[in-house]
């Protein structure tokens, strides 16, 4: 990040500014799209695997398999909070004309689901890693009750 200063209080603030505000996009779009697969598929099937497929997909995006910048993870959550709507609904509609109440909600969910919840935990792990380094928690720390005197 180019303009995340880990080593001051500043940049400590501003780093949790990002989080905070990833973590809010990511939970408003859990929300919608969660309520967008309940009237197609019902309220059982569609949390089945919900949590499931969640802890999978940030424990993925923990590990990192991708590196992505900061910048085309930005442009990646923006192209993929345009396309979410229309995709939960399409892929949903193709995949319960099946009439499969596990596979539909677990292929939307992968389909729909997985990429968007990836790139924001990805986008909140980068943030959290920058700013949250073991060497410089410490300093950080004193350096910004030092700037409360």
């Amino acid at each position: 990040m180019s303009g995340l200063n880990p080593g001051s209080f500043g940049g400590l603030a501003l780093g949790f500014t990002k989080i905070s505000a990833g973590l809010l996009l990511l939970s408003l779009a859990l929300f919608a799209y969660e309520r967008a697969l309940i009237p197609i598929y019902g309220n059982a099937p569609t949390s089945f695997l919900f949590n499931k497929m969640l802890l999978a997909t940030v424990a993925m995006a923990a590990v990192k398999p991708i590196n992505v910048t900061a910048s085309r993870n930005w442009l990646y959550a923006a192209t993929l909070l345009y396309l979410a709507p229309m995709a939960t609904y399409w892929v949903a509609v193709w995949t319960s004309r099946r009439k499969d109440p596990l596979w539909g909600p677990a292929v939307t969910h992968l389909v729909v689901l997985s990429p968007m919840v990836y790139t924001f935990s990805t986008f909140v792990v980068e943030i959290y890693v920058s700013i949250a380094s073991p060497r410089r928690s410490f300093r950080t720390c004193a350096q910004g009750l030092e700037s409360f005197r």
